[in-house]
């Protein structure tokens, strides 16, 4: 699986190959936020299928433990695609459900009786072919599984898996991305998160911080070739982390190297941005077009911050942060050479609790010197007060 970067909806990707990909992530999210409630759950990423969980099921008066296999599915579902999932369900050991979500709408019809007809015909054109037979093909296993033998299979023990998974198969789940992150994010709010109903900001902040956690845990045991798998005391941890880290003293903090990935082109590519006040200065600083941008990508990361804590009507902070900005610019001996100036001034601390990070403080700066920011903290590096 290739590594992931997440964003919003599917052309953000650049290449729509990768959106299965990020779909599937989502999906695994919400099954995460919906079904993990019990120190023996746990749930797997690329495991025996694309998502499988085995959890506790509390009853009135009984336990027990379900497993279930999912299958992600996006763009337009074909029937044959479909097939090959119940092939693939044939090969692994049983589960308790079988879940299908799918992006889009199906557009066939399907049937017990159909997918077992046709399957039989897939392993028989298989196996009576011409072609080198992989003992990795879904086929071939699937013969040597149930024993196919001389055109036919000895018994009909291949039925009867298919009837055993075919009872336990519902309707598949259609939902979009955007309905798959709606729903996430609802069921986490109301269902793990009490403390923030109120405060959507705080909400969608520690959903987003929280989803970035998941996929960097993904990335990271890809990146070693490991399963991930995730059991109650990891999603807790990781949800109680989340609670602490988005809060009201700091519930705007966006992971930097998640906003960078996000935001990088739309920034490299806005001559508007580039061209702007603030970044015709950065190019008289810097010789290199990559530190303009990184400062440029700084801005904008506390502009994000900055617009979030004023909508909450915390404008208060954002102007304590500034004007302490501003003065710490005041107090700084100009020199003559304006990169020593400039890494003078953008590196005194602001103190201030929403300024939590070097790239908000520094973003917080280049903000200060642009054509948006308030007349009275207007950073003029030239001294010549010009706006």
């Amino acid at each position: 699986m290739s590594q992931y970067s997440d964003n919003k909806t599917n052309t953000d990707y650049g290449l729509t190959s990768n959106f299965g990909f990020v779909y599937q992530r989502r999906v695994f999210i919400k099954i995460l936020i919906d079904n993990c409630f019990n120190l023996s759950d746990s749930f797997a990423y690329e495991g025996v299928d694309d998502i499988s969980y085995f959890a506790k099921e509390d009853k009135l008066y009984s336990i027990s433990f379900k497993k279930t296999a999912i299958q992600c599915k996006t763009g337009n579902l074909d029937y044959n695609s479909f097939l090959k999932m119940f092939e693939n369900w044939l090969l692994v050991d049983k589960h308790d459900k079988y879940i299908l979500f799918s992006e889009k709408d199906i557009t066939f019809s399907f049937d017990n009786k159909t997918i077992k007809k046709d399957i039989r015909d897939n392993v028989l054109a298989y196996m009576e072919s011409d072609k080198k037979k992989s003992q990795k093909s879904i086929l071939y296993r699937l013969s040597k599984k149930y024993g196919f033998k001389n055109g036919a299979f000895v018994n009909n023990s291949i039925d009867s898996m298919i009837d055993y998974i075919y009872n336990r198969f519902d309707e598949p789940v259609v939902a979009d991305y955007d309905t798959i992150v709606s729903e996430s994010k609802n069921s986490l709010i109301n269902n793990r998160i009490y403390d923030c109903k109120d405060n959507k900001t705080i909400c969608d902040r520690r959903f987003d911080y929280f989803s970035d956690r998941i996929n960097d845990l993904i990335d990271n045991n890809e990146s070693k070739r490991v399963k991930t798998i995730i059991n109650y005391s990891v999603f807790n941890f990781l949800l109680q982390k989340t609670i602490l880290e988005i809060n009201e003293d700091k519930p705007y903090l966006i992971d930097y190297v998640k906003f960078k990935e996000r935001n990088y082109k739309r920034i490299l590519d806005d001559e508007s941005i580039i061209n702007s006040r603030e970044g015709k200065f950065l190019k008289t600083v810097f010789d290199s077009d990559k530190l303009v941008l990184t400062y440029l990508i700084y801005e904008y990361y506390y502009i994000d911050m900055r617009s979030n804590y004023i909508e909450n009507n915390e404008k208060d902070k954002v102007n304590n942060s500034e004007t302490t900005a501003y003065e710490n610019y005041l107090l700084t001996k100009p020199e003559n050479d304006l990169r020593i100036y400039f890494d003078s001034v953008t590196s005194k601390e602001i103190q201030s609790h929403i300024i939590v990070n070097s790239q908000y403080r520094r973003g917080c700066y280049i903000f200060l010197s642009s054509d948006f920011c308030d007349a009275e903290v207007f950073i003029d590096w030239n001294g010549k007060n010009e706006k």
